[in-house]
């Protein structure tokens, strides 16, 4: 009879619920700028926080939600205090009033779509832009993003991924998993971006893995390639070791020139006065 549907939204999947994720973050925006340290006073701030939200241009509608609720501005206290004099209107107008106020509210309403509708084209062009085509159909195992982690402990050491899930039903974007690991847990119902699929082997851990035949060839010419260097330098080493052993067998002629033909230095007899030497006549 009121034309609410009702609906569930995915689990840390802000995006399928994005009117409400949208105006909680501008919220949390606004009230972190003025909020406290122990942050008691956060619901005192909610009312400001709400006018400032409603009499703000939207990028997205290019007009006030103000505006678009009453089909006029503001009124502000500067307002107020620059020209206090107010526009009154007699009785005769009332419908005339009604009728401009309704005109230009469908009016309003119709350009606020309008530029809705190419701000959603806008946002949806550079979402496609790093969109992947799933490949993930029912049976397969896929991991799940880890989004809790543990207490009191960094994002940064949390592991992306954990436990294996079976993809049992698809819907659209959603599938419903169940756990590898305890197959009698209650089956859930996650966003298709949390998932990533499993390639991991069903063999033992002392199992060699499987290999293709490109990455055996390449394997194989890397090991041909390690062999014939250390080939090259074991035959550089050696011949490295016979000239240093031809260099200490044969001496070089250098060596002889100077042992037969030593250099013969002169003695001289620098005292000032040597001693007189003696003549004995026999």
């Amino acid at each position: 009879m009121l034309y609410i549907n009702k609906s569930y939204a995915t689990p840390h999947w802000s995006q399928g619920n994005s009117v409400t994720e949208r105006s909680f973050r501008t919220f949390h925006n606004i009230i972190s700028k003025y909020i406290s340290k122990d942050q008691p006073d956060f619901d005192e701030l909610i009312d400001y926080a709400s006018f400032c939200y409603n009499t703000s241009i939207h990028s997205s509608t290019g007009e006030t939600p103000f505006f678009l609720m009453f089909g006029r501005d503001p009124i502000f206290c500067i307002d107020q205090i620059l020209d206090p004099s107010i526009n009154s209107m007699a009785t005769n107008d009332i419908s005339e009033f009604k009728q401009k106020l309704v005109t230009s509210l469908r009016k309003a309403w119709e350009i606020a779509a309008d530029e809705n509708k190419k701000a959603q084209l806008k946002s949806k062009e550079q979402y496609d832009k790093l969109l992947r085509n799933p490949t993930i159909t029912v049976g397969d195992r896929v991991l799940l993003r880890n989004y809790a982690g543990r207490v009191e402990t960094s994002k940064k050491f949390h592991i992306p991924l954990k436990e294996i899930f079976r993809a049992i039903k698809i819907e659209s974007s959603h599938l419903t998993i169940t756990s590898c690991n305890s197959p009698n847990a209650p089956t859930r119902i996650v966003h298709i971006n949390q998932l990533k699929k499993c390639f991991e082997e069903l063999t033992p851990a002392c199992t060699s893995p499987n290999l293709l035949d490109e990455e055996i060839e390449s394997l194989n010419k890397a090991e041909n390639e390690r062999k014939e260097k250390e080939q090259v330098t074991s035959q550089g080493s050696e011949n490295s070791e016979k000239v240093k052993e031809k260099d200490t067998r044969e001496p070089s002629p250098n060596k002889n020139k100077l042992k037969t033909s030593p250099i013969r230095q002169k003695g001289y007899n620098l005292r000032a006065n040597p001693k007189p030497r003696k003549l004995s006549i026999d």
